[in-house]
């Protein structure tokens, strides 16, 4: 896990752009946040006993609940939101699109990424994205991890099928 976060922190470096709010739409323990150093880190995680080591480690805003209820999601606009975008394939087409709406007016930068049991699942991170509807760009990878950075323009988004 530390491997990962040590390249998501490179890929997030690699934007070139001052991250000062950082949103993480399923933040566990909140030690991914806690790496990118954001100043206000904000997290939605289902977990309770995850959510409250979150807030402690980063000092950030956490709500309990599900990252398909976008009306609890803290905070208002951020410089990035993280996201495992393989959660969108196990949400209804209509609640995926939500999410990928709100994602696109609170943020001009995502980052996605996949741990081993998505890209076993999937094959790459790519096919993750084709799938739910996000463009794909440059990233990187390491043993049975990848990770890419978007920068999200005007233009459709959207989860048209699923698995």
């Amino acid at each position: 896990m530390e491997r990962a976060h040590q390249l998501i922190c490179r890929v997030v470096a690699s934007g070139g752009s001052q991250l000062t709010s950082i949103l993480d739409l399923g933040c566990g323990n909140g030690r991914l946040l806690e790496a990118l150093g954001a100043k206000r880190a904000y997290g939605v995680e289902r977990e309770p006993r995850r959510a409250r080591t979150m807030a402690q480690l980063t000092r950030g805003t956490v709500v309990i609940g599900d990252i398909g209820d976008v009306a609890c999601w803290p905070g208002q606009n951020y410089d990035l939101i993280l996201l495992m975008p393989g959660r969108l394939t196990q949400m209804s087409v209509e609640r995926a699109n939500t999410v990928l709406d709100a994602i696109r007016a609170r943020t001009e930068w995502v980052l996605v990424y996949a741990y081993r049991d998505w890209l076993r699942k999937y094959c790459t991170l790519g096919d993750i994205l084709n799938m739910v509807g996000l463009p794909t760009g440059p990233g990187e990878a390491i043993d049975d991890f990848e990770a890419m950075m978007l920068e999200l323009r005007k233009g459709t988004l959207g989860f048209t099928h699923s698995d």
